[in-house]
């Protein structure tokens, strides 16, 4: 009461508590809020005896509770310690594991990876790179474990795609359905927003309902009319009805939109670029040459 200026530092100190919190609540256990609690705490304390009179209490341990408190605080010490520790080789495993993805090494870093999160207090970004690894070794089934159980944790936009695109492979069209049209609801970036968008396409197709699978690429279409994967499926679905002439058109429009995708992937290539970057440069120049390759097959096998 009477000093404004003491309420409002009191105020703005609560400020920092909540948004510690707040951010806490979604990132346990607290990797990056951790930093600013202490911030926190240590200026509360600096400033404490500005706020109220100083006041002293005495607690006397003695016999059985001073070893009780001794031993309960020796154990949360070293409970932490051991937490923190293991946290940090989890760490540097998820870096190792990411490093043997980028390199083209999926084996090593499902090992590593694996080992990551044994270690990890609370995985969520391993979980994810360990779905992603065991992908590319081909177990879709495991994959699908992993990911939804980082899907629980940590509901991030490649996870939407990466668990949506599994289980489609696996056939649960339902909940792949339903996790493409969540993650649309949720406004994405537009090359998701894309990919969600085709993916349902694929859906409709798996599901045999090809006049709604037509409605969903042509609407792609209309966003963005050289999307390669939407290109490449209509000219599937064209060649499926006999339809040759519609398949080849839209097999060239591909090709030509490959093409302009290769090209700039490859002048990137040309500048310094991390380890991560690079792999992620490499990664989707391969795929693209994949499919380039096979829709070159696809228009040379029209009549």
């Amino acid at each position: 009461q009477g000093a404004p200026e003491r309420r409002l530092e009191l105020l703005l100190l609560s400020a920092g508590l909540a948004t510690t919190f707040l951010h806490a609540g979604v990132s346990f256990p607290w990797h990056l809020p951790a930093s600013s609690l202490a911030f926190v705490a240590i200026l509360g304390c600096l400033f404490s005896r500005r706020y109220s009179l100083p006041q002293e209490r005495t607690l006397l341990l003695t016999g059985g509770w001073l070893k009780a408190a001794v031993g309960m605080t020796v154990g949360i010490g070293l409970a932490i310690s051991v937490i923190a520790v293991r946290d940090l080789v989890a760490n540097g495993l998820l870096l190792a594991g990411q490093n043997a993805l980028f390199l083209g090494r999926p084996n090593l870093a499902q090992a590593q990876l694996e080992r990551a999160v044994k270690l990890d207090f609370c995985p969520r970004h391993s979980l994810y790179w360990l779905g992603l690894a065991q992908l590319q070794v081909g177990d879709l089934a495991g994959a699908e474990v992993t990911l939804s159980w980082a899907f629980a944790r940590y509901r991030a936009e490649p996870v939407y795609m990466q668990l949506a695109a599994v289980e489609i492979e696996l056939g649960n069209f339902g909940r792949a359905r339903e996790l493409l049209s969540e993650l649309i609801a949720s406004r994405p970036a537009r090359d998701l927003e894309l990919s969600a968008r085709y993916l349902l396409a694929v859906i409709e197709l798996r599901e045999g309902d090809v006049p709604a699978a037509l409605v969903a690429l042509e609407s792609l279409l209309e966003i963005a009319p050289n999307y390669p994967e939407a290109l490449i499926l209509l000219g599937d679905i064209a060649r499926g009805e006999l339809r040759f002439e519609d398949a080849r058109a839209y097999y060239e429009r591909a090709l030509q939109a490959l093409d302009r995708k290769i090209r700039r992937l490859e002048r990137k290539l040309e500048r310094p670029l991390t380890l991560k970057e690079r792999g992620a440069v490499m990664d989707e120049l391969g795929r693209l040459r994949r499919t380039r390759q096979k829709v070159q097959e696809s228009l040379e096998s029209l009549p």
